[in-house]
């Protein structure tokens, strides 16, 4: 299933020329939810997936992924389902670090 995200919440959509669509608008800049550069050559991203590929506990699909890039936890990751718990997931793999 394909998603795009609006207003911090993701509508599902019904084919992939809907999501390029979308990219190519003016929302093209929420793929990546939020990044930091750490000490040490470590970096921590979060991104909006575009694709359901996973599942949480209560069936909604995993949409926001964070990882880790560098340091003892290089590619660490986290997936959410919601955009509030994708910062609070960035911010939990910012502390790792």
């Amino acid at each position: 299933m394909l998603f795009i995200l609006l207003e911090k919440n993701p509508v599902p959509v019904a084919t992939l020329r809907d999501v390029y669509r979308w990219l190519d608008s003016e929302h093209n800049d929420v793929k990546i939810i939020q990044f930091s550069s750490l000490p040490g050559s470590v970096d921590v991203s979060t991104v909006f997936l575009f694709v359901a590929t996973s599942y949480d506990k209560l069936g909604r699909p995993e949409l926001f992924e964070t990882m880790i890039f560098g340091g003892t936890n290089h590619h660490m990751s986290f997936r959410s389902a919601t955009y509030d718990d994708a910062l609070l997931y960035h911010q939990k793999a910012v502390n790792l670090c």
